[in-house]
């Protein structure tokens, strides 16, 4: 999901079960979340990271990863606790998320954290 149609389309994603273009804000109506799903949140930016977050938080799923370092986590987590978040909440959002394979490329990174998904899945 992408809130840019020209992002989120079938033509870049052809093998995908769904691409949906939606706002941010829209992300628990248009997406069906529950405690079986894993989220990992790739926006451009803080406010789109939050935004999703909130969402997610607030629907109980099941695993939610965030790609971003330390220090853009730091923000965005203030942010929210500021707005009533707790901590145990909050302790559910991974990121920088993805195993530590030494990852340098996206392709790299994608990997990560899909080996991060499976192992979650499986233990």
């Amino acid at each position: 999901m992408d809130d840019r149609p020209q992002f989120a389309n079938n033509t870049r994603f052809p093998n995908a079960d769904a691409v949906l273009t939606a706002e941010f804000a829209d992300l628990a109506t248009a997406v069906d979340l529950s405690r079986r799903t894993f989220a990992v949140v790739v926006t451009r930016g803080h406010s789109g990271d939050e935004v999703c977050l909130r969402a997610l938080l607030r629907a109980g799923v099941a695993r939610i990863l965030m790609v971003g370092s330390r220090a853009k986590w730091a923000i965005v987590r203030k942010k929210l606790a500021d707005d009533g978040f707790t901590p145990e909440e909050l302790d559910r959002v991974q990121s920088p998320c993805g195993l530590d394979i030494g990852s340098i490329t996206p392709e790299e990174i994608a990997i990560s954290i899909a080996a991060e998904l499976i192992r979650v899945k499986n233990t």
